[in-house]
């Protein structure tokens, strides 16, 4: 989740199914206030961690994966790929690692570059 998104990192900090007071940046697909309970309840009882990323880490992400696949996804999949190529998860002790990307349908070429700028 992006940091202005993260009611399901915050939820599991909490330890409770709590309801953000609102959310923001780019990220809008992923903007929740609270998260369904399954979700929120599924983190107490697996081993389940939570990453939150800056919207400008998102945002990179997106060009990255554009720059690298010429694919071009949405900040809510860029807060994904953020963790990627930002190293936030360990993936050294993997033989494979499968990435699914999926979430280009709200965004522009023009809209990500109105975000980078802001």
């Amino acid at each position: 989740e992006t940091e202005g998104t993260a009611s399901l990192n915050t939820a599991i900090k909490m330890g409770q199914h709590i309801k953000l007071d609102k959310v923001t940046g780019v990220a809008t697909t992923l903007a929740a206030q609270q998260v369904c309970k399954k979700a929120f309840e599924l983190t107490q009882s697996k081993e389940i961690k939570g990453i939150t990323v800056t919207d400008k880490e998102a945002i990179d992400a997106c060009f990255k994966f554009l720059d690298d696949h010429r694919i071009l996804v949405e900040p809510a999949c860029g807060a994904t790929l953020a963790t990627l190529y930002n190293h936030k998860i360990n993936f050294s002790n993997s033989d494979n690692v499968l990435v699914i990307v999926c979430g280009g349908a709200s965004i522009s070429l023009k809209q990500l570059l109105e975000y980078s700028y802001q």
